[in-house]
């Protein structure tokens, strides 16, 4: 049985101060963005290949007043991207607490938790970077020649894969209703996504909790092939 332990990484908390401005009538605000009593929203442009969009961020901004509190501390998420998907924002019934999050080609990229209270942004908590860090940390624990073999062999596949692996984090529930804590998390890492059998072939899962004060808890990790793993298909396939 796995002892569960309790992470609080202060590095990734981000403490965010409102901007002095207001969002401009053309700062598009899709439905999918708004909190549940549309006072809040998050800007998202429709396109990083339009002028100028590089300078964009994703503001969370006061629908009526338009003033913004602040912006989301990730990569800014565009309406139209390639290999990426801007998922609804997850917000809870207070307005109080946002989970936005965008999926990759293999798994989420952003996954950013923001506190709010009295119309201003308290704090964010990068929760992508603290669940990919953790996994990373048992599997390697765990198994460290074949960790470090597998490393290796997967060098130069690029800044979007933690250490070379693939790593999803899934939020349990997320917009099936409003966000609300402890958010359970299930987490899988792979060095061989596309099943094409790449060897040494090292997989691992884990489970997770979120508490409102941006506490995350691991509850669980083992090694080896979960079903519930987007690429498990694949991978299935690929050793037959």
């Amino acid at each position: 049985m796995v002892v569960a332990t309790r992470t609080f990484i202060l590095g990734l908390i981000i403490l965010t101060s409102a901007r002095a401005e207001d969002v401009s009538d053309t700062s598009p605000i899709p439905d999918t963005a708004l909190s549940p009593d549309k006072r809040y929203g998050v800007t998202v442009p429709p396109s990083f290949t339009d002028a100028d969009a590089y300078s964009e961020a994703n503001n969370i901004v006061d629908v009526k007043s338009k003033h913004v509190l602040g912006y989301i501390n990730a990569p800014t998420a565009y309406a139209r991207m390639n290999h990426s998907d801007l998922l609804p924002a997850w917000w809870s019934t207070n307005d109080g607490y946002l989970l936005w999050q965008v999926y990759g080609k293999w798994g989420m990229d952003t996954q950013m938790l923001v506190c709010l209270k009295s119309g201003e942004i308290q704090w964010e908590l990068d929760v992508i970077k603290v669940l990919q860090r953790e996994i990373l940390t048992r599997t390697e624990a765990t198994d460290t020649k074949k960790f470090l073999a597998a490393k290796k062999k997967n060098w130069g596949s690029g800044s979007a894969y933690p250490e070379t692996f693939v790593i999803d984090s899934q939020a349990k529930g997320a917009n099936k209703g409003p966000l609300t804590f402890p958010v359970q998390f299930d987490v899988f890492l792979t060095s061989d996504c596309k099943g094409v059998g790449r060897e040494p072939a090292l997989d691992s899962s884990m489970e997770a909790t979120l508490g409102e004060d941006g506490e995350i808890k691991i509850t669980g990790f083992r090694m080896g092939r979960n079903r519930a793993a987007p690429w498990y298909e694949v991978q299935r396939a690929g050793s037959q």
